[in-house]
């Protein structure tokens, strides 16, 4: 298992941190892995978003909270919870439209 490089971070609030990994510029790409052991946006997608990023895309890799580099709160991670933590991810970074992969 290949170890998951540190990328950059994002503050969103309330104490939580989003890290993530970015690369390229124009339209937004966002990808957004699952769950399970080991899950975060660079294992998931580490062979995938550079291949957008060098076809003109700004890719964003973010690690969900709870995995990765990413906060890990003591909180119930609802799904309202996750899709706040996106929306103030992407609101930070000045994304107001994106095309999502999963």
């Amino acid at each position: 298992m290949s170890v998951v490089p540190e990328g950059k971070y994002a503050d969103i609030g309330d104490g939580l941190r989003v890290h993530y990994h970015e690369a390229g510029s124009g339209p937004v790409v966002l990808f957004l892995h699952g769950s399970g052991p080991g899950a975060s946006g660079w294992s998931n997608f580490r062979r995938n978003y550079p291949v957008f990023a060098e076809r003109g895309y700004r890719t964003l890799v973010p690690d969900t909270l709870g995995y990765g580099w990413s906060s890990k709160p003591d909180v119930d991670y609802t799904l309202d919870f996750l899709i706040g933590a996106v929306r103030r991810f992407l609101a930070k970074l000045g994304v107001e439209r994106c095309a999502v992969v999963g």
